[in-house]
C-alpha cells in the first residue's frame, strides 16, 4: 500500500519531472477530515520529504510553515468536492497554473 507521503512525492518528481515546477515553486495539497495536508512554504516538490507535509486545521499550530498559497487551496476545498490540488510555478516565464485534481473514492 501507498503511504500518503508516497504519493505526494510520486506526483511531485511528475512535476518537476515534466518542468512544471521549478526547483521551489509550486504546492500540493490534499483534503483531511476537516482540514488539509499541504506541502511547506519553499519545499522542494521533485525532492519532498515526510517534514516538508504540514497538517492544517486539526486545532494544532502547524509545525512548519505552510505554503504561502495556503488561502488559495483552502477556498478551493471549501467551494468543491475535490480530494487534491496542486499548482504549478515552472519559472519566470510562464503563468502558473492550478489543477484541482479529484482522487480517491467519494462514495
Amino acid at each position: 500500500m501507498t503511504s500518503l507521503l508516497e504519493e505526494f512525492q510520486q506526483v511531485g518528481r511528475d512535476l518537476y519531472a515534466a518542468g512544471l515546477v521549478s526547483s521551489h515553486g509550486g504546492n500540493m495539497s490534499v483534503r483531511q477530515g476537516e482540514g488539509l495536508i499541504i506541502t511547506s512554504h519553499g519545499s522542494r516538490l521533485g525532492h519532498l520529504a515526510d517534514q516538508e507535509l504540514v497538517e492544517v486545521g486539526s486545532g494544532s499550530e502547524p509545525r512548519v510553515e505552510p505554503s504561502m498559497d495556503l488561502a488559495l487551496h483552502q477556498a478551493i476545498y471549501a467551494a468543491s468536492t475535490i480530494w487534491a490540488s496542486c499548482r504549478s510555478s515552472p519559472g519566470a516565464r510562464t503563468w502558473p497554473r492550478l489543477w484541482p485534481m479529484p482522487c480517491g473514492s467519494t462514495g
